[in-house]
């Protein structure tokens, strides 16, 4: 998994309060002052207990809606059987997917906290 940011704008790693189990995929990338991305695999038979990697990204998300109101959070990447609800209902960001990404399946997703485009300067 990456995140890609062009060499125009200011980005870094963002590594949340919450300490992550190591056997998370997932890291978070800072882009300007106010975007926060979020780059996710979880495999279809993960090492983890799915409620590990819930409780992170809802921590996650809360503790970057704390101390930044105005951000815009992205979560995307491959999530195979994770199921919409459970991020849509524990985090408040939306699933804007609407279509299936490899064959029938939608297994690549991005949740967002607002459709609107982002501002990340």
């Amino acid at each position: 998994m990456a995140v890609y940011v062009t060499t125009g704008m200011q980005s870094s790693r963002w590594t949340p309060s919450k300490v992550a189990d190591r056997a998370l995929e997932i890291e978070w990338v800072r882009v300007g002052e106010r975007a926060f991305i979020a780059a996710l695999c979880h495999p279809p038979r993960p090492t983890y207990k799915l409620e590990v990697l819930l409780d992170y990204i809802d921590a996650s998300v809360a503790e970057i809606s704390h101390d930044f109101p105005l951000a815009d959070i992205v979560v995307a990447g491959d999530v195979n059987q994770l199921s919409d609800r459970e991020i849509v209902e524990r985090t408040g960001l939306m699933q804007i997917v609407c279509q299936p990404t490899r064959g029938t399946n939608t297994l690549d997703k991005i949740y967002v906290s607002s459709p609107q485009p982002f501002n990340m300067v």
